[in-house]
């Protein structure tokens, strides 16, 4: 027998001892795997996830950016400047609690924008939907807070604060979730409002942070009590943070009635110490935020 000839034989006998395959008409079907997000509605949801940071909305054609994650928090930032973090909560009675505490949170992502609608039992029949975009012109972010179900004496609190520079590196990478695990677990870092320079006016505060070359913050509210300074060591408590004062590490925060005002909007916008006047009267009125069209609009 030619080689040619056993070379064909053995792959003939190879091919009648072949094992049966290992998946037949009778094997059950794998068990799907567990997703932490689904598709809705042309939106990434998430429910009841434990990250911070981990979903980035970007200033169009900047390098600012806003981190907002599967907890309702953000973080708003630009190369080497750490702009501040914006925290909102509900006071009732006495329970006292920022939205990235509650038990019962939905995050959503949709068109470079995000979206929570959070509950807690604390707060029974409560519901507070907050959404997050950056603006449509300049540097910087809209947002909006909305209630169903406020009980009379419901109070929103809403801190911002935190205004920083690294003296190396970028936080763009520096806040990559990817390559930096931790950041997904940071929330507000007090450290961070230490000898920050804020100014106080009756819908809003201008903030900086302590070196001569810092731009200003403009931070502006559509309703609610004028804004006063608490004392940024005292934050994991709204209730504790208003009757604070500030000393090293100051942060601003404000409060909302919400039986009488169930909606708040906020505009932060950044201005460079070598543009116009940073002033608030400067500032835009503060604008509508509509989700479902993908964009901005003036209100």
């Amino acid at each position: 027998m030619s080689r040619f000839a056993f070379f064909c034989a053995g792959l003939l006998g190879l091919a009648m001892t072949a094992p049966a395959p290992l998946v037949s008409a009778n094997t059950p079907a794998p068990a799907p795997a567990l997703l932490r997000y689904s598709a809705e509605n042309g939106a990434v949801v998430g429910r009841n996830l434990p990250d911070f940071n981990n979903r980035p909305l970007y200033v169009g054609n900047t390098a600012a950016f806003v981190l907002a994650g599967d907890r309702p928090f953000a973080r708003f930032c630009r190369s080497n400047r750490h702009y501040g973090a914006l925290m909102i909560g509900v006071i009732r009675g006495d329970a006292a609690l920022w939205l990235h505490e509650a038990a019962d949170v939905e995050s959503s992502f949709r068109a470079g924008a995000m979206r929570w609608t959070v509950r807690d039992p604390r707060l029974p029949g409560l519901s507070v939907i907050w959404e997050v975009m950056p603006a449509g012109a300049g540097i910087g972010f809209v947002t909006r807070v909305r209630t169903e179900g406020a009980a009379a004496g419901d109070r929103l609190v809403w801190a911002y604060g935190g205004a920083s520079e690294i003296v190396r590196g970028n936080l763009n990478w520096g806040l990559d979730t990817l390559t930096n695990a931790h950041v997904r677990r940071q929330s507000f870092t007090p450290d961070s409002c230490k000898n920050n320079r804020i100014e106080l006016s009756a819908d809003g505060f201008t903030l900086s942070a302590a070196d001569d070359k810092a731009p200003a913050i403009l931070v502006r509210a559509s309703a609610g009590d004028p804004p006063k300074l608490g004392d940024a060591s005292a934050w994991k408590n709204p209730a504790a943070l208003l009757t604070s004062t500030a000393v090293e590490l100051p942060l601003t925060t404000a409060t909302l009635d919400l039986a009488s005002q169930p909606e708040l909007f906020l505009s932060v916008t950044v201005r460079e110490p070598t543009g116009p006047d940073a002033s608030l009267a400067s500032l835009p009125t503060p604008v509508a935020i509509n989700l479902n069209a993908g964009g901005v609009a003036s209100g």
